[in-house]
């Protein structure tokens, strides 16, 4: 198995296999066939993003890459919600799913906060002339 990288992708990985492997379990009518290949496609590209950001060459890709994992991770929430609501789920209880993936949307979302926050202030500091900005011989 391939090394992994980052704490937010192992738990955005394990999130996807265990989804997966529960949804695997459902019986699931022909007509529920898309919601669940739209939970399993959604569940681990959060992951995929996660992977693919990490190796990015820039802050603008770096943080896009989050940006979308963030963004898979929100449409996951809604299929699981769909499940739920549908009773595809069977009365099997996918509250743990929800958490671990509003957990992962705080983790996400505060990569991307972060990232968006140092932008703004080595552009603020190196906008600043040099005889007022303390730190302009670092910049």
């Amino acid at each position: 198995m391939m090394r992994m990288r980052s704490k937010v992708y192992r738990k955005a990985f394990d999130f996807g296999i265990k989804l997966i492997k529960t949804i695997k379990q459902f019986k699931v009518h022909p007509n529920y066939f898309e919601i669940i290949n739209q939970t399993i496609c959604s569940s681990m590209a959060i992951s995929a993003n996660i992977i693919e950001a990490q190796s990015a060459r820039t802050i603008v890709e770096f943080s896009s890459g989050h940006a979308i994992a963030l963004r898979e991770s929100r449409e996951t929430l809604h299929w699981i919600n769909a499940i739920e609501y549908l009773g595809i789920n069977q009365n099997c209880k996918l509250d743990y799913f929800k958490e671990e993936n509003l957990e992962i949307i705080k983790i996400l979302s505060k990569i991307i906060i972060t990232v968006v926050r140092r932008k703004i202030n080595k552009f603020y500091l190196s906008s600043l002339p040099s005889g007022l900005c303390p730190l302009s011989s670092a910049l």
